[in-house]
């Protein structure tokens, strides 16, 4: 009974979709009495964990939000000029109530589906054409994680390049002009690969025979920009390949990189519209020459032709994934920064090419002003050629007591630790900003706009001529009216939980709550650079440490580390905090690392990447992993065993109970238990991986607790592990976050993607530990009840105890080639028709689907679901029974456009009723998918990833 006193704003009662009186019906289906009941014939009793979490009891929504408010009131947020590759924005208003604070934007999932996904790729496709502009190069990706894995990636694709003709090449030329961040994330990036990296002036740079890439930054940390023509052809003439690490909003006036010579141009898009975020989330980019595209790592998207034709758009290249190549991945990154690149392709359409180039030069003029005004007054500007950087040796006062002064003031300096000071402006700054810096060196206030006059415009050898964003996409969309809707228009292009259950296994489409999206764009959490003094972040910090004592808890670890900003990311750091331990215990040997062959693709990716031998381990019929087997291959290495990766519950949907055992004979052996947390939501509250014999485990932040996809990116994968192991947690070169024993820098900021902890924080301080609990078991409910409705229509291909899956099962779709002619492509495209998106597709099985619906769905939305596909399955049964043709049928012509709707010339065997409303609630409410199914076979072939020249358009 509902008690008077009861919360009124409980989020718990919020975020799980079944309702009371819907859970005992759920349970009657599966034939159990009680959530608990079902928990013990699903979990195995030699997995679950008598405990109770010492987590503060469940918050309402408000009070979130006053908690929150509290750690931002801590945070002080002063006037930042330190730069180093990050810079002040503002975020167009349009711009963030229409796409950053927009559900329909940020709860979209990976677009795998690409007839469902036109709206987001197309803003990506701007994004790869503004990119490949703007640095001159001639394919682009739809984003990297942020600068410094950018440069790491680049390095590694530059020796993968190579390829023979790169044999007996280890070394890697670094500029000691690039941010401290980038050379240190090489540096942790190379070590374990075999690969010397060698920091030194540009301008000395000896290209031996050993060398097989060169990094340079430009505009170079303190601002200087070099001419590198020179030093890039020495670099190919030795036959070595040129990176070079961009800013974007200054490749609006000086020569693009492509121009003189570069081979990877690499660069964060983060000052285009992206709030600092105290680090991230941001946008990094990587475009390369044409040659090169199949090496690149990352996401491209590529247009393609539809069924129909037309042009449509899809992500290309897609062999290079993961869960294809395994340990012969390019790259373990499995995502991208999807969210943040649309806004930054926003704001490139909004700005367009004259606008970004206005921003450019004013920031460029105040510069120029702030140099003249310093060097009149005797200080040495030591910054010959600038764009928005100054390097200042100050005289008659030191270095020390201006940074002082200037805090004082509530504005930080770079401190370069040599008695210089360096100065970074943005957009942000205005000519009175100018006036107060000139001030703190004891300048007397000048007219600001007369100096910028005097400023002079670059050499020719290094200014901008070549057009850029000629395309009428960055022309058209100039008032708020035009891009509002335009932006609307892409919306509704794409599916996303704002539309339906996305159903999706192992990537857990839960609900993002809005209590825990608004503080992401609160001034405190949104404003702050990530290397000021650490004083100024004492909320973030106490935020941070909150959010990291429970994890440990939930996860039952001793330790906890925030910096990996991706789930692969977090196996990465997993693996080298593993490598680390038994290098300082005097055991190099150990690199063999054990995964089992149903493990996500990432894992062996990543433990190539960490400088391990990947061994596959056998799973037995039912899925689990085959015993005998990991003995055997334990055995077998011992004297090298480093590591075991394994994903629990397993990547088959199951809980094996045989995990504790697995455990001891990975430690028996001497190594270390690696357990990819992707499947955490089936755990939290219920069992806890520190307590059944794993030693350090990443937790998928954007699946169990609650961060949005955001289209494909953003995401964090935080790390937890043992005693033993802490000491190895991940460090950072400019602010230090681990002791002596630390690992370098694996992410360019020092707690990855801090602005976005704060929705993880607001979930679990939401749900309580009571809460938390209920949702794993709900989620499990649901799983089970999603299974046994389907059963007697697609086999479900693994169960664990009792006939039971944990929160996902797999649906066997392979038996309906042989009857019917149908693939699991053909059922995936026919849910678009009914509303849904599909689950994932043939992972971790080839002719599969593995559903998850998480504890957020409703019990009427999984019946929709389940009634879709219960529904296409006697669409299926039509075919079998000879009713329905085997290649011109419902499934094979899926999905159907309201265009083929309205057309004409209709010739097909069945009707535009049967084709376009299969369901009742179709009627109610339609989405329609944008095109018909999308040729990926052409797509590959006519590798087409940035918009169409105008020349087309003209010809049209």
């Amino acid at each position: 009974m509902t008690r008077i006193l009861d919360r009124t704003d409980s989020f718990a009662r919020r975020h799980l979709g079944p309702r009371e009186r819907d859970v005992p019906q759920m349970l009657q289906a599966l034939g159990a009495d009680s959530l608990d009941a079902l928990i013990e014939r699903v979990v195995p009793a030699a997995v679950r964990s008598e405990f109770e979490m010492a987590l503060p009891p469940a918050r309402g929504e408000q009070e979130i939000l006053a908690d929150l408010r509290a750690f931002a009131d801590r945070n002080q947020v002063f006037r930042s000029y330190i730069g180093t590759g990050y810079h002040g924005a503002v975020t167009p208003p349009a711009i963030l109530r229409n796409v950053f604070e927009n559900p329909g934007w940020y709860t979209q999932y990976t677009p795998y589906q690409a007839e469902i996904s036109q709206g987001r790729m197309e803003a990506l496709f701007n994004f790869q054409t503004m990119v490949l502009d703007l640095t001159g190069m001639e394919v682009a990706n739809s984003s990297m994680l942020d600068e410094a894995t950018a440069a790491a990636e680049a390095m590694t694709m530059a020796r993968r390049v190579l390829g023979k003709k790169g044999e007996g090449r280890d070394t890697f030329l670094v500029a000691s002009h690039c941010h401290p961040q980038t050379i240190e994330v090489v540096q942790s990036r190379a070590e374990p690969l075999g690969i010397q990296v060698a920091i030194a002036d540009h301008s000395s740079f000896e290209f031996t025979n050993k060398v097989f890439g060169v990094l340079v930054q430009y505009p170079a940390t303190d601002g200087s920009i070099h001419e590198f023509e020179a030093m890039v052809q020495s670099a190919h003439t030795a036959g070595a390949l040129a990176v070079v690490a961009a800013d974007p909003l200054s490749l609006t006036l000086l020569k693009p990189p492509g121009e003189f010579g570069a081979d990877i141009v690499i660069g964060s898009t983060q000052r285009f519209g992206v709030p600092l975020g105290y680090g991230g989330p941001h946008a990094a980019y990587m475009a390369v020459r044409d040659e090169y595209k199949r090496q690149m790592p990352g996401r491209i998207v590529g247009q393609s032709i539809d069924a129909d034709g037309k042009p449509a758009l899809r992500l290309a290249l897609q062999t290079r994934e993961q869960h294809i190549r395994r340990d012969r991945a390019t790259s373990n990154i499995c995502t991208a920064q999807v969210l943040l690149a649309v806004m930054a392709s926003t704001y490139g359409v909004y700005h367009g090419p004259e606008g970004l180039t206005r921003i450019a030069r004013r920031v460029h003029g105040l510069t120029g002003a702030l140099a003249l005004g310093l060097a009149r007054a005797g200080h040495d500007v030591m910054t010959e050629c600038y764009f928005d950087t100054l390097k200042v040796a100050p005289k008659g006062m030191s270095a020390s007591e201006i940074i002082e002064s200037a805090r004082a003031e509530r504005i930080n300096l770079r401190d370069f630790k040599d008695g210089t000071i360096g100065i970074t402006l943005d957009e942000t700054v205005d000519p009175g900003d100018v006036i107060e810096l000139l001030g703190l060196f004891g300048c007397e206030s000048s007219d600001v706009e007369s100096l910028a006059d005097e400023l002079a415009d670059y050499p020719d050898s290094c200014r901008r001529t070549s057009e850029f964003m000629t395309h009428p996409v960055f022309r058209l969309y100039r008032s708020e009216t035009e891009l509002l809707r335009y932006l609307n228009r892409l919306q509704s292009r794409d599916l996303s939980l704002t539309t339906s259950m996305i159903p999706l296994g192992s990537c857990t489409m839960k609900l993002n709550a809005a209590v825990e999206m608004i503080p992401v764009s609160w001034d405190s959490f949104s404003d702050m650079h990530p290397f000021v003094p650490q004083d100024q972040a004492e909320g973030y910090a106490a935020m941070h440490d909150q959010l990291a004592e429970w994890l440990c808890e939930i996860t039952g670890f001793a330790s906890c580390s925030l910096q990996p900003n991706a789930g692969s990311q977090g196996e990465y750091a997993g693996l080298l905090v593993i490598r680390a331990h038994h290098l300082a215990n005097g055991q190099e040997q150990r690199d063999v690392c054990l995964i089992p062959s149903s493990a996500h693709g990432t894992n062996p990716a990543s433990a190539t990447m960490a400088g391990m031998r990947v061994v596959v381990v056998a799973c037995d019929d039912a899925g689990n992993i085959d015993m005998s087997d990991l003995r055997a291959k334990a055995e077998q290495h011992a004297d090298s065993l480093g590591a075991l990766m394994v994903t629990y519950p397993s990547t088959h949907g199951v809980f094996e109970a045989t995990i504790r055992e697995v455990c001891s004979i990975i430690h028996e052996h001497g190594g270390q238990v690696y357990l990819d947390g992707a499947n955490l939501n089936a755990m939290v509250g219920v069992c806890r991986p520190g307590d059944f014999g794993a030693d350090v485990c990443h937790l998928n932040l954007h699946k169990t607790f609650a961060i949005p996809h955001g289209g494909g990116g953003p995401g964090m994968g935080p790390i937890c592990c043992v005693d033993h192991l802490a000491p190895y947690l991940p460090t950072h070169p400019v602010i230090p976050t681990g002791g002596d024993k630390a690992i370098a820098a694996i992410s360019a900021a020092p707690w990855g993607s801090p602005s976005i902890l704060i929705i993880s924080h607001a979930y679990i301080a939401g749900m309580g530990p009571d809460g938390l609990t209920r949702a794993t078991k709900v989620a499990i409910l649901n799983a089970n009840y999603i299974a046994r409705r389907l059963k007697d229509h697609f086999p479900v291909l693994y169960t664990g105890q009792n006939d039971c899956v944990a929160h996902e099962c797999i649906l066997d779709i392979r038996p309906l080639e042989k009857a019917a002619g149908i693939l699991v492509a053909d059922v995936a495209k026919r849910l678009m028709d009914y509303g849904f998106h599909a689950p994932t597709m043939s992972f971790p099985v080839a002719g599969t689907l593995m559903v998850e619906p998480t504890e957020s769905e409703s019990k009427e939305e999984i019946d929709r679901f389940c009634e879709a596909m219960i529904s296409i399955r006697e669409e299926i049964g039509e075919i079998e029974q000879g009713h329905a043709d085997r290649e011109d049928n419902v499934l094979k012509n899926a999905p159907h456009t309201a265009s083929a709707a309205c057309s004409d010339d209709w010739n097909r065997p069945y009707s535009r009723d049967k084709a376009c409303f299969p369901a009742p609630w179709t009627r109610d409410y339609k989405y329609w998918p944008p095109v018909a199914r999308v040729n990926d076979v052409y797509g590959d072939r006519n590798l087409v990833c940035s918009c169409p020249p105008i020349e087309d358009y003209e010809a049209d």
